[in-house]
């Protein structure tokens, strides 16, 4: 790219006096705030895009996003703004150089590794930096060592905003992925949605530099990194460096992993499983965050996929040519194949490990060159071969019947985060051999659809694999079905879906009574014990209460920054208390839409809360994999109870109050008992997640919905498998029992919400 040299010029109050450096995110000065008497930094982003439709909004929205941001280890903002087309951001002056820096003259100095305690101690800062963006919703997108700089020893993490900035469609022109091809997860490469699972894989690529003295793919060339990243597992650390704890490889391996759900919690859970792995090393200090830093180039350059060109190790870009390459370390001979080590007992691993999710295209430019030209071409071939295969399996399947139960049928691709798929083809009806419990009832008779929504469904057939009759389908178009509620009578259901809407059915007929629009993505909804009101929590953090009978609003508040996940009425009906991705759980006054106490203690997002019955205790389940009571009352924590090895997806209380069920992405239900929170019973069945589990109104049975697009009937006292639900085309996400107990909906990311009769005659 071509840079226009502003030293001399003034933007703003700020004189610039030297160009520190040059990448793809534009140039970095040296420059001086004549007003304040100080030295600072202003980055001046590429001027090519001020002249983009949009551009000054988006610089805008994002440069005050970053400078919200307040952390010890976080660049502070000083100012932003924009002059002659030209938009620029002003910063503290680090004058330590970046981590990359470092490792370049450590490299061309043969002066060694930092030890293993500074590496726990920089990823330790790092982490916890990187935690509390999270927190705020903002995910930075391109961790590597040259977005690691250091002041005085003090590790700061730069360039907040700056890549989501320049991956904008509506500043770039076309979708772009943006990023520093080494340190890019899977789910970047697929231009999927990013999270905060994104920078920790991204950091845990950083941290292998650090302790191996060589990038995650050594010597690979752009093109072929996507398909590294995507399918190939790098050298376990402890292979290229014999005398690494093996416990460090485990560390390391699960924040590497492809599906980003394999990852740990945090960033800084994985910064403590890392310090925990090296703790008896007992090697000392080596000054790597403090020696002098000079002749080096400030490196910041970062790539559109799309563009990516080959870069030196450690993404160093010097002025002239790129360094060669010196290893470290000793050479090593040539590895085996990558086998990590199991892991430790300090370092728990999630099972099972949910499928990854279908790649989806990396979005290119129009004019490509001839790198890209070999990458889409590999692309294709592997696109080709896939079907191929895809197409001589299915054949199969149909010549030979042959259906393996054991094999996830994950056919959604609904994103829980609000992207919504489209209806996918129903899957093969999962055999078994369970007798059905249920008789098969006369279908409820339609009638002439008075609302609005669309035409029922006609009913079909028993299903003669679950012995429960499905009577129709409630269709919502394409919009994943997220959560649902019968009303205390049973005579109708609230849907929330990822329409941004909450829809109200009136069970009988199967048509749409009224239709609640809530502005986002609708994680929960739930009636009010007498049924004359609905709440729903949105993905925007807010929470709507609608009378039912009117339809207007009586509540509407932001009761979390992050989103909100589930909710819950008190038994009165005068209080609410919703979940959110901020890690907190929250106790309203409905009335006066006031916080009466905060239920702090889970790591990781809430997903999930319930009243007990006597609105004495108060159960969420979070992503912690735990499962806490807390008191109704003063919001005291009474209890954690621990045994899922996944996130704890949804929780409920039975209706005597005596049991607890919790369902969890590691595949399994759990019953327990709520006085002593003692275990009862497993029941594993499903091949994936488990999204959702609720009680039968005598408390005998639950109904669980899974990944596994299918939803599963069971008997609490036993455990027992009775029934399962087929027919959806996506993830069973939600699921429940009407008040009389003879109706079962199930709602899908296939769009569809099902009724089945399950009554006994």
């Amino acid at each position: 790219m071509t840079v226009e040299n502003l030293t001399g010029h003034k933007l703003g109050q700020y004189e610039l006096r030297e160009l520190l450096g040059v990448g793809g995110m534009g140039s970095v000065y040296r420059a001086h705030q004549r007003a304040l008497g100080r030295d600072v930094a202003v980055k001046v982003l590429p001027s090519v895009l001020a002249r983009e439709h949009g551009y000054v909004q988006t610089f805008t929205r994002e440069a005050r996003i970053a400078a919200s941001l307040e952390h010890p280890h976080i660049v502070p903002i000083y100012d932003y703004g924009t002059q002659d087309g030209i938009a620029y951001v002003v910063m503290r002056l680090l004058n330590d150089g970046t981590l990359a820096q470092r490792l370049y003259l450590r490299q061309q100095r043969r002066e060694g590794l930092p030890s293993l305690a500074e590496t726990s101690a920089l990823l330790r800062q790092v982490a916890s930096a990187l935690d509390y963006a999270h927190r705020k919703g903002v995910v930075h997108r391109d961790m590597k060592p040259g977005n690691i700089m250091f002041d005085d020893g003090t590790p700061y993490i730069v360039d907040f905003g700056i890549a989501r900035l320049m991956s904008d469609p509506a500043i770039t022109g076309a979708a772009q992925v943006f990023g520093t091809p080494m340190y890019m997860p899977p789910e970047q490469w697929r231009d999927e949605e990013l999270t905060p699972e994104t920078d920790q894989y991204a950091l845990a690529a950083v941290t292998y530099t650090l302790i191996t003295g060589q990038p995650l793919f050594p010597l690979t060339q752009p093109q072929n990194l996507v398909l590294k990243h995507l399918s190939d597992l790098p050298t376990p650390p402890h292979v290229v460096r014999p005398d690494l704890p093996p416990a460090v490889s485990s560390v390391i391996g699960r924040a590497l992993a492809k599906n980003p759900r394999d990852r740990f919690l945090t960033v800084g859970a994985f910064a403590q499983a890392f310090n925990a792995a090296v703790s008896s090393a007992g090697d000392a200090w080596t000054g790597f965050y403090t020696f002098p830093v000079t002749g080096v180039p400030l490196e910041m350059d970062s790539v559109y996929i799309s563009q990516a060109v080959p870069q030196a190790p450690y993404d160093i870009v010097p002025k002239d040519a790129a360094p060669p390459v010196v290893p470290l370390i000793p050479e090593q001979p040539t590895p085996p194949p990558p086998v990590y080590p199991p892991p430790s007992p300090a370092v728990p691993q999630n099972a099972p490990a949910p499928q990854a999710p279908p790649a989806r295209r990396i979005r290119r430019h129009s004019r490509g060159s001839p790198m890209q030209s070999l990458l889409l071409g590999g692309l294709i071939g592997l696109a080709l071969l896939a079907l191929i295969v895809c197409a001589v399996t299915v054949l199969a399947v149909n010549q030979l019947g042959v259906f393996n139960p054991d094999e996830p049928t994950e056919t959604s691709t609904a994103d829980l985060a609000g992207v919504e798929a489209s209806p996918t083809d129903l899957p093969a009806a999962e055999p078994t051999d369970i007798t059905p419990i249920f008789q098969r009832a006369t279908p409820i008779a339609p009638t002439s659809p008075p609302g609005i929504a669309p035409t029922r469904i006609a009913a079909l057939p028993p299903d003669n694999v679950s012995g429960a009759l499905w009577i129709g389908t409630l269709a919502h178009g394409n919009a994943t079905i997220r959560a649902l509620s019968f009303s205390p009578d049973g005579a109708t259901l609230a849907t929330g879906a990822g329409d941004s809407a909450v829809h109200l059915w009136d069970v009988a007929t199967e048509t749409e009574r009224n239709r609640f629009t809530v502005g986002a993505v609708v994680n929960d909804v739930h009636y009010s014990p007498d049924g004359s009101r609905i709440a729903a929590s949105s993905e925007a953090g807010r929470v709507v209460v609608y009378a039912v009978g009117s339809g207007q609003i009586v509540a509407d508040w932001q009761a979390h920054v992050l989103p909100s996940r589930g909710l819950s009425f008190s038994p009165d009906g005068s209080r609410l208390v919703t979940t959110s991705e901020d890690e907190t759980a929250v106790v309203w006054d409905i009335a006066t839409q006031t916080t009466l106490f905060t239920l702090n203690g889970h790591i990781g997002h809430v997903l999930d809360t319930a009243y007990s019955r006597d609105g004495a205790r108060i159960i969420t389940g979070g992503r912690d994999s735990t499962i806490r009571l807390w008191d109704a009352a003063s919001g005291a924590q009474l209890m954690v109870l621990d045994g899922h090895t996944d996130e704890v997806r949804s929780v409920t209380y039975s209706p005597d109050g005596t049991q607890i069920a919790s369902a969890s992405a590691d595949g399994t239900i759990r019953i327990w008992d709520a006085a002593s929170g003692a275990p009862l019973q497993t029941m594993s069945g499903h091949n994936n997640w488990v999204w959702s589990v609720e009680f039968s109104p005598d408390g005998s049975l639950v109904v669980s919905g899974g990944r596994d697009d299918t939803a599963k009937v069971w008997d609490v006292a036993t455990g027992a498998l009775l029934t399962t639900l087929t027919g959806h085309g996506g993830w069973v996400i939600a699921a429940a029992f009407d008040p009389r107990g003879r109706l079962i909906a199930t709602g899908s990311g296939d769009g569809t919400t099902r009724l089945w009769d399950v009554s006994s005659q």
